[in-house]
């Protein structure tokens, strides 16, 4: 499995583990072809996204995690119309970003474009 610190903008594409502003972000493989990802803070322990295997995206639909400069975690994915951001600023807080009509980073907005 893939180990990373991130420091810039970047789009999370492998099962791996992403570490980040104090954070760790995993992405793992189900053994039945999906993908699920959670999101906690590591000295706290503070569990922000669980990684439940019922929010699964299977791995052949479109699918976009990014992280942005300011370490703020986007997620879109076509299988069930998953639009969400957990802002850093907010304790990572999430948000729908298209219902609440929120300004894309440039790189995720364009890859999500298409999709939308």
């Amino acid at each position: 499995m893939k180990s990373s610190v991130i420091t810039e903008e970047e789009f999370i594409t492998v099962p791996g583990i992403y570490y980040f502003n104090g954070n760790t972000l995993k992405l793992s493989n189900i053994d039945n072809g999906c993908y699920t990802f959670s999101l906690k803070k590591r000295k706290e322990n503070i569990i922000y996204i669980d990684g439940n295997i019922n929010e699964c995206f299977n791995k052949n639909s479109f699918w976009s995690i990014f992280i942005d400069e300011k370490k703020n975690v986007w997620f879109f994915n076509s299988d069930y119309g998953n639009s969400s951001v957990w802002l850093s600023q907010e304790n990572y807080k999430q948000h729908n970003f298209i219902k609440e009509k929120m300004i894309l980073p440039e790189k995720f907005s364009e890859k999500i474009k298409i999709h939308k």
